[in-house]
């Protein structure tokens, strides 16, 4: 296969099918729901997904708006706003096929699920793109983008995808909220990547940037949720949490007669133990002044 030839006819189209497929099936590989169900989820959404943005753009273009790519590329400014209409009409559909594709609220794993299938939703949408977009174009620029558009198309996605992986821990007033500023917060960023590639120079890295910028969100969210659990104690990689339970908050008093002797400590038959020369354990002065030890006791497994 020569690089000069251009992506046409059936070769390119088998190329594109069979990179969906291949990251189809990775997105879907030992889910919780199973391998098959969140592939055909997947593929379903991203069909309807489809669907969605082609009746998008008949609805623009009987609007009087038949927008086209010259548009973006040989326009200024003003193309941006063309470009992030273009952003809103295909994140919309996406967020349309996600929704439409996610498992039930009720279903065990729905966070994991909805993930998944978000990533098959994308892989779908940007391969069916790349088929028509880039036929005609050289074949190692056109398999580059093809094989890395689900990347972009996902990560175009989180915003909204995150909100609805907890959609059940929150109003449906709040949903909304959260879908409708995900939604224009993804548009802005896709309509933004679109215009900066169309530009010579810096085009490139305006494209960098509107991706890595969901990017930078998920790994600031990961970040902030598990920072509050983790501790100097497991804060080594693969470190289990340690649960402890303190018991007996007072020795008995002195001299008194339901005390007996036990091996590493004294036992009362209120329960409360004294240890001497237990492990673990640890010392703590009576705040009281007497100079009798409290006992704490840790157990930890």
């Amino acid at each position: 296969m020569r690089a000069d030839i251009g992506t046409e006819g059936t070769a390119w189209l088998v190329a594109c099918v069979s990179l969906g497929a291949l990251w189809i099936l990775a997105t879907s590989w030992r889910a919780e729901t199973g391998t098959a169900q969140t592939a055909l989820r997947g593929l379903l959404g991203g069909l309807a997904a489809l669907g969605t943005a082609y009746i998008g753009y008949g609805v623009l273009q009987i609007a009087g708006l038949d927008i086209r790519w010259e548009w973006i590329t040989e326009g200024a400014w003003p193309a941006l706003g063309f470009a992030a209409l273009v952003g809103l009409v295909e994140e919309a559909a996406k967020l349309a096929g996600i929704a439409l594709a996610a498992p039930p609220p009720g279903e065990s794993a729905r966070s994991s699920s909805v993930l998944r299938t978000t990533a098959a939703v994308a892989a779908v949408f940007a391969t069916v793109e790349a088929s028509l977009a880039l036929r005609g174009a050289s074949w190692p620029v056109a398999l580059g983008r093809a094989a890395l558009g689900p990347v972009a198309h996902a990560v175009l996605a989180a915003p909204f995808a995150m909100a609805l992986a907890e959609a059940t821990r929150v109003s449906r007033a709040r949903l909304a909220l959260r879908l409708a500023v995900s939604l224009c917060f993804a548009a802005l960023l896709h309509g933004l990547g679109d215009w900066s590639i169309a530009r010579p120079g810096w085009g490139r890295a305006g494209f960098a940037a509107a991706l890595l910028a969901p990017t930078l969100w998920l790994y600031a969210r990961a970040r902030h949720g598990t920072g509050a659990a983790r501790s100097p104690r497991n804060s080594y990689p693969g470190s289990l949490p340690r649960r402890t339970t303190s018991v007996g908050l007072s020795p008995p008093p002195a001299g008194s007669r339901d005390t007996a002797s036990a091996p590493g400590g004294t036992a009362s038959s209120s329960g409360s133990i004294s240890p001497t020369a237990t492990a673990p354990c640890e010392k703590r002065r009576n705040p009281a002044g007497s100079g009798a030890p409290v006992p704490w006791i840790t157990h930890s497994w």
